[in-house]
């Protein structure tokens, strides 16, 4: 760790002399995310929370994320007698093998932001911070990429210092403690910029998400391969590929051994000459995984709860001998044991999707690892099930009053750890299943992982719901609302701004309770440029939603008699625009 910190320390230096030129400041390679696999679908410009130099990042990224990946642990049993929970048979409680990774990346977070933040040009303050920006830039570039999980770990870092410092320098918190001084305007823009990248990329991230939602199909047979499907004999064979285009075109293409759909082999990352023997689509993939995943998950159920039955008639059988005197006694217990625990081996936990898409992601992760011997992502792959793990082990000893359902709660909690402890070192394969028929099925000889883009999308779904970016998102917002309505002008101005980079990516939020009323306050301040900010954000959406037109028609109305010439031009020039638009326009005559 010491080690660690002195290189993180020499890192700063090397920002300064960082190449600043477009072409030349990002050389570092990286594969195509989902948000460009769904533009090239789509023919369409790269969506907005999508940022300058795609396909590479800077090497200086990449280094720093490869430090704070390189730092993961195996989870270990707590030392700590007291950290385990009364039902710890199954597994104890563990140490995070994250808690590395999160003091260099806590370390880093703090040496940036106390080079950015510093006044004037001491320190090169004026230079650190576009170095910020740059690498924000990089770190929402590869957070739907699962070779650096990292990335996501970094940007909530960020997010919480940023904010924390946003909050200090606003007015309640100068008056409440009058020794602090507030941060430098150009700070606070840049502190305020960053914020409004991070959430219209989280947003972005949802709205897809929601439109284009992966779901898992329905587990059917995994044997029914057809392995002399063409084009030319069967009328039914039809072109599968998400890239949209239709018809079977002449240029390589794959047939789906199982629902005999085509697919181009540019799209799955397939060429003529690593073509394998049997090719499974991405949804007769997920197929598989339902079916095999199921019948591994309830086996490892099966094999603990047999663990516990017995353990609990050893016991019985002990007391027996000591306590002759109350035989009859001791065999009805045991008899009552036996019989709940054989109840509870039929209540076996379900599998949900996001298990069967964190096990997809582990099987590519493990391929990747065994293929190409990169240290990185090896460290890559146990990052991902270091903060898996984690994840299930706090929830553990932490759920309802009702000790029934805590107990089975934490049950399920410590056999998902197991289940991704025992998948810790990739010599022992991608599959966890030990059912025979499962081994010995046809399907097993075909990759058990995603193409790209299904990978790119599984992360996509994973990044949507499950990540700790996702589930701060609501706080952050909340800080950019709250900032809105604060006495310093400049805070008001950059909030206004950060919000419309956030709404230009999903416009409904201006229909949100909170957001609304803040921008509508904003009409009625003090300094005229908030109120052309406010306006000219709501002014951005009218045409695009009626519900906006209507939600601010009244607060609109208000600055046709505004004291700001810019303003009341702003706001006629937003109702000739409605009213060219929609001669209909319901308003017209309030």
């Amino acid at each position: 760790e010491r080690h660690r910190t002195i290189i993180l320390e020499d890192l700063f230096a090397l920002m300064l002399k960082l190449p600043t030129s477009r072409r030349t400041m990002r050389t570092y390679p990286i594969r195509a995310s989902v948000m460009e696999y769904e533009a090239r679908r789509q023919s369409s410009p790269k969506p907005a929370s999508t940022h300058q130099g795609q396909n590479h990042i800077q090497v200086i990224t990449t280094l720093i994320l490869s430090l704070i990946q390189g730092s993961v642990v195996m989870p270990y049993e707590s030392p700590d007698p007291t950290a385990n929970c009364e039902n710890s048979s199954l597994l104890p409680r563990l140490n995070s093998g994250l808690k590395g990774c999160q003091s260099v990346c806590d370390f880093f977070t703090s040496q940036m932001i106390q080079r950015c933040s510093r006044k004037g040009e001491e320190g090169g303050a004026s230079e650190f911070r576009p170095v910020l920006s740059n690498l924000v830039d990089d770190l929402l570039a590869v957070q739907l990429l699962p070779e650096y999980p990292a990335a996501e770990m970094l940007l909530l870092s960020l997010c919480r210092r940023l904010s924390h410092d946003l909050l200090r320098s606003s007015s309640a918190s100068v008056n409440k403690n009058t020794t602090s001084t507030s941060a430098e305007t150009t700070y606070l823009s840049t502190a305020m910029d960053t914020m409004g990248k991070i959430c219209s990329s989280i947003v972005g991230h949802l709205v897809m998400c929601r439109e284009n939602p992966l779901r898992l199909p329905s587990a059917t047979d995994p044997t029914d391969i057809n392995t002399d499907a063409d084009p030319s004999n069967d009328r039914k064979e039809v072109n599968g590929c998400l890239c949209g285009r239709t018809g079977l075109v002449d240029t390589f293409m794959l047939d789906c051994d199982r629902c005999h759909a085509w697919f181009h082999g540019s799209c799955v990352g397939v060429t003529k000459d690593s073509l394998p023997d049997v090719w499974i689509c991405d949804e007769c993939t997920l197929q598989v995984m339902v079916l095999e995943q199921t019948q591994a998950f309830v086996e490892r159920c099966s094999n603990h709860q047999k663990r516990r039955v017995k353990g609990t008639e050893e016991d019985s059988q002990k007391q027996k001998r000591h306590k002759k005197a109350k035989q009859k006694k001791d065999i009805a217990q045991a008899n009552d044991v036996a019989g709940d625990q054989t109840e509870a081996s039929d209540n076996v936990p379900e599998v949900d999707d996001t298990h069967i898409f964190r096990q997809l992601l582990l099987n590519y992760m493990t391929h990747l690892t065994e293929t190409t011997k990169s240290q990185n992502i090896k460290f890559a792959r146990e990052f991902h099930m270091a903060k898996w793990i984690q994840e299930f082990d706090n929830s553990r000893c932490v759920g309802p009053h009702d000790d029934a359902i805590r107990k089975e709660s934490n049950f399920d909690a410590g056999l998902m750890c197991v289940h991704f402890l025992e998948q810790w070192k990739p010599a022992g394969g991608v599959s966890s299943s030990n059912d025979a028929s499962v081994e010995k099925s046809t399907i097993k000889s075909s990759p058990q992982y995603l193409s790209e883009e299904g990978n790119s999308k599984l992360l996509l779904t994973l990044v949507a719901t499950k990540s700790d970016l996702a589930a701060a998102f609501p706080r952050m917002l909340g800080v950019l609302v709250s900032l809105m309505g604060d006495d310093l002008v400049s805070l008001r101005k950059l909030a206004v701004k950060a919000i419309a980079q956030v709404i230009n990516v999903d416009r409904t939020l201006m229909l949100h309770p909170s957001v609304r009323k803040a921008v509508s306050r904003r009409f009625r301040d003090e300094a005229i440029s908030v109120r052309e900010a406010a306006v000219s954000l709501v002014g951005s959406y009218v045409l695009q939603d009626p519900l906006v037109a209507n939600a601010f028609h009244s607060s609109l109305l208000c600055r046709l008699t505004d004291s700001g010439v810019s303003v009341r031009k702003r706001a006629v020039k937003i109702f000739r625009d409605i009213l060219l638009s929609n001669p209909n326009y319901g308003g017209r005559t309030a």
